[in-house]
């Protein structure tokens, strides 16, 4: 379910941060390339320079989608940014799209799928690896449950911070702490001039610096925080997660420094907990099943579990009445109405559990389900 639960992250990123209706085709599309610049960020620092000119098209759609999103960044953020960006930024709204499109390509719009793709695979999986044999979610405790799949599926498998930066080109490295400022503040390397091969100018990204990265999923698994059952799926109690939790970098905060703008703690946290949250009150485990569900699988991170596939369950009436399902009741007449759930109308459901109380018009209330519904026949795929 990933693909699909990415999609959904973005529709919903883009309705609650920016009020903006997305196809689900659309956000497949940025999933594709999601995938692309996550996959380049792995392994993209190991390339050759003369490989630089295959990521054109890359850095190209990702300039795209900045200049997509920074009407939107503008309008809502425009007075507050102008003038308060580092002197080297041409754009502080700009700088400050680059910024949020990063979060939902490589930080919560990935992290957050990555632990609702986990809790709902424990719910079906019939594996040996399941680390959580009673595939149930306690009563009440669907945020509970949530965490503990943070705790124990890491979705961010650490958080690297450089000590010492990297030399800069053509420099010393006593020359290049001189461009540190303090308070946060830094100038960049001069740069010099362009490669004749890669058209860029010459960089260093790692030589004569220090960075360290404190491994958050081994962490987050501490026997001196979480006790002798460390390694169990336990669903505790709240207060233990609010108290032990690193999984978001809380312990990256000193708001003494740059009056907190130098913070690196997750400002997504809430909502990304809100969201698992609202997700795991409205799954009904009971209008699913899962194909297969001996072959899901839990491994290592960062993807934790195997694909797989659930479909809407046979056995589930869907009609009702237009006052109780309207939503439901309206598509009852269509070919493929047997393969809705009619409590997964994402939308307005997860809207009024996030207090919003709005109600989106069909399309929308219709929900990421039914749309992928009427296009797969109601199978949710793990791609």
């Amino acid at each position: 379910m990933p693909g699909d639960i990415k999609a959904f992250i973005f529709q919903f990123f883009n309705k609650f941060v920016f009020d903006r209706d997305v196809s689900f085709e659309e956000a497949e599309q940025f999933v594709g390339f999601q995938s692309i610049v996550v996959a380049t960020g792995i392994v993209g620092e190991t390339l050759p320079e003369p490989f630089y000119r295959f990521l054109v098209s890359t850095r190209e759609q990702y300039t795209q989608y900045v200049e997509e999103f920074e009407p939107y960044v503008e309008n809502m953020y425009g007075s507050e940014l102008h003038g308060s960006c580092a002197p080297s930024s041409a754009s502080c709204v700009r700088q400050a799209t680059a910024a949020i499109l990063d979060g939902i390509t490589l930080a919560g719009g990935v992290s957050v799928p990555t632990d609702i793709t986990t809790a709902v695979g424990i719910l079906y999986s019939t594996h040996a690896t399941n680390p959580y044999p009673a595939r149930e979610i306690p009563a009440g405790k669907e945020l509970e449950f949530f965490w503990k799949n943070i705790r124990i599926f890491a979705p961010v498998m650490g958080f690297p911070h450089w000590i010492k930066r990297p030399t800069c080109p053509n420099s010393s490295a006593e020359e290049t702490a001189k461009l540190n400022k303090g308070e946060g503040r830094q100038e960049a390397c001069k740069e010099g001039p362009k490669n004749q091969i890669t058209g860029y100018t010459d960089f260093n990204q790692y030589a004569g610096g220090v960075r360290q990265v404190p491994h958050i999923a081994l962490a987050q698994r501490d026997p001196r925080r979480w006790g002798a059952d460390w390694i169990q799926f336990v669903v505790r109690d709240l207060k233990a997660y609010m108290d032990n939790s690193v999984g978001f970098a809380e312990m990256a905060e000193d708001s003494s420094v740059a009056n907190g703008k130098m913070n690196r703690s997750c400002p997504g946290k809430t909502l990304a907990l809100m969201i698992g949250e609202a997700f795991m009150k409205l799954f009904k485990k009971d209008e699913w099943e899962a194909v297969s569900p001996e072959t899901i699988a839990f491994t290592m991170g960062p993807m934790w579990v195997s694909e797989f596939v659930l479909q809407a369950s046979p056995s589930l009436s869907l009609c009702g009445s237009p006052q109780q399902e309207p939503y439901a009741y309206a598509i009852c007449s269509l070919p493929c109405a047997r393969y809705f759930p009619s409590h997964i109308s994402l939308w307005p459901l997860i809207w009024k559990v996030l207090g919003m109380h709005v109600q989106p018009h069909f399309p929308a209330a219709s929900g990421v389900v039914l749309e992928t519904g009427l296009r797969r026949q109601g199978i949710l795929r793990s791609t």
